[in-house]
């Protein structure tokens, strides 16, 4: 919904939709949107007070322009069972513009709340049955989380143009009015799994036809001999599916496989396709396994994150950060999976050749696979303008909790932090427990 038009709020506390911002979005750091947390204090989230949000919410339109509103939920609303539909009717009492509500409860992977987006939008704003446009293409399932090129859809829009037709890519470049005319494509091709059910939709309400592929999926295969190999795919289902079909074409006796951590549709499941649940399940698909850490143990950024919270959907206990990264340190310790710690990856090629830097000298490793999980990371002094000797003291969050944590390093006296999401709070706890001054948490407010 970022390029559509509309005002979206996280219907939270406060506090998480930097995250959702700066990690879960790309696109934000290259265009302006309205994403807001509702901001609420936390018993107001807890015990449902809805007028506070609408009243924000009917502030906020009044100094933006803006063509509908969104609100998406969180797990408080859904522990305490917010009825969406009877918010969605109180904010539209007091906000003239169109209001959807999506009952995303941030306990599923991301391609659930997907879906009932794209249902949601479409139920919403597509207008009656128009004339089809002879041409017009319609594109389902356009975000960066399912297709990451930012570029794709601007390709799109050149491939289908060069045969003389216009293709609408939905959500990435293309916005609310083509939303509404959405009778008016003569197909849609779905290019997620989570676009799936929004097609459906359309062709029950529209008749509109559909069919399941990526228009670029020639741009993912490499021009390799494919010829009697076993090739896994490991990518979401409509995409694993089309690389599937090409490589085929190329070598019709390759054995390929599709795997997807993430929902594998029934009706596109062909015999020998998996769901991946966890690593052990991604561990038994393939014959050797190193793992390349440039650190000096295993464990990543969990290493320095000694709070509890950590375990509970996996383990079903509670653990610290160090404790729920040793329990896959000690799964790894009982398989053949070679550990190389010390280990920086300078060059991945075309080829597949790993090169890295060790304590031993230059390694290359050849590779028929090669997963990168580097998992986010916080941006750089750089990134946030801190560099240089005048914003000295000033330390990133990830920094400051290493130095408290691991190397036993008091950044200073008296602190100020500016964040109130979930690693501003549990670094107020922190320096407070190590007898620092927490002299306030601050956020940036719109």
């Amino acid at each position: 919904m970022l390029e559509i038009g509309g005002i979206i709020v996280i219907c939270d506390a406060g506090g998480c939709t930097g995250n959702i911002c700066g990690f879960d979005e790309p696109r934000w750091f290259e265009s302006k949107s309205a994403l807001f947390s509702a901001g609420l204090r936390d018993m107001d989230a807890i015990l449902g007070r809805d007028d506070r949000l609408v009243a924000k919410l009917a502030d906020a339109v009044t100094k933006l322009d803006a063509k509908f509103a969104a609100i998406i939920g969180t797990p408080v609303p859904a522990v305490i069972g917010t009825d969406y539909h009877a918010l969605k009717r109180m904010t539209e009492k007091k906000v003239d513009l169109p209001i959807l509500t999506v009952d995303t409860d941030g306990m599923e992977l991301y391609d659930k709340g997907a879906e009932k987006a794209w249902l949601e939008l479409f139920r919403v704003f597509a207008g009656e049955k128009g004339t089809v446009i002879s041409g017009n293409i319609g594109i389902l399932g356009m975000t960066p989380q399912d297709i990451s090129d930012l570029r794709a859809a601007d390709r799109i829009r050149e491939r289908f143009a060069s045969e003389g037709k216009n293709a609408i890519c939905y959500g990435m470049g293309n916005g609310l009015d083509d939303v509404r005319t959405v009778s008016s494509v003569e197909k849609h091709i779905v290019v997620a799994p989570a676009a799936l059910e929004a097609a459906k939709y359309l062709e029950r309400t529209y008749g509109t036809p559909y069919e399941i592929g990526y228009p670029l999926v020639d741009e993912l295969v490499s021009d390799i001999n494919y010829s009697g190999k076993k090739v896994l795919i490991v990518q979401q289902q409509v995409l694993g599916n089309a690389i599937r079909e090409d490589i085929l074409k190329k070598a019709p006796d390759a054995q390929v496989t599709v795997a997807s951590w993430f929902m594998m549709k029934p009706e596109l499941r062909t015999d020998g396709d998996l769901h991946l649940r966890d690593e052990d399940d991604y561990i038994e698909l393939v014959e050797k396994v190193a793992v390349l850490e440039r650190n000096d143990e295993l464990g990543g950024i969990l290493n320095q994150c000694i709070h509890s919270g950590f375990g509970l959907h996996v383990f079903k206990e509670e653990l610290t950060g160090p404790e729920y990264a040793q329990r896959y340190v000690d799964m790894v310790a009982e398989t053949d999976i070679s550990c190389y710690l010390n280990t920086m990856v300078l060059d991945v090629t075309e080829d597949k050749h790993v090169v890295a830097m060790s304590e031993d000298g230059m390694l290359v490793f050849e590779a028929g696979s090669v997963v990168l999980a580097m998992g986010c990371r916080e941006r750089t002094r750089g990134q946030i303008r801190i560099p240089g000797t005048r914003p000295a003291g000033v330390f990133t969050a990830g920094l400051a909790q290493r130095y408290v944590n691991l190397e036993n390093f008091k950044p200073g006296s008296r602190v100020v932090i500016l964040g109130s999401g979930d690693i501003g709070l549990i670094m107020a706890r922190r320096l407070t427990l190590e007898g620092i001054k927490v002299v306030g948490v601050y956020e940036l407010m719109p």
